[in-house]
């Protein structure tokens, strides 16, 4: 494979986090931490991953799931107050 140069733009904010974790020594550029987001989002993303059999099987899960039904304001409303507790819990510090 032949590498290929591509410039991009980011936001200072963004150029200082690229620049805090390359001085950790997790990456060993700021090429090399964009590298690994770029190869991390398109295993992540990969739409041929939910090929139909894939969906069929996760619709026939759901089907057979003999849980109670959840109403999605109220299961959002749950994940949210969790994700506000986690985050409390963060800024608290240690």
């Amino acid at each position: 494979m032949v590498d290929h140069t591509i410039t991009i733009t980011v936001t200072e904010d963004e150029a200082r986090r690229i620049e805090e974790r390359v001085a950790t020594g997790d990456f060993v550029s700021p090429a090399d931490l964009v590298h690994a987001a770029v190869v991390s989002y398109i295993d992540h993303n990969d739409d041929s991953a939910l090929d139909d059999a894939r969906l069929r099987q996760l619709i026939a899960e759901a089907e057979a799931d003999d849980r109670p039904d959840v109403d999605a304001k109220e299961a959002f409303a749950s994940i949210y107050a969790y994700i506000s507790e986690v985050a409390a819990k963060r800024d608290a510090g240690p």
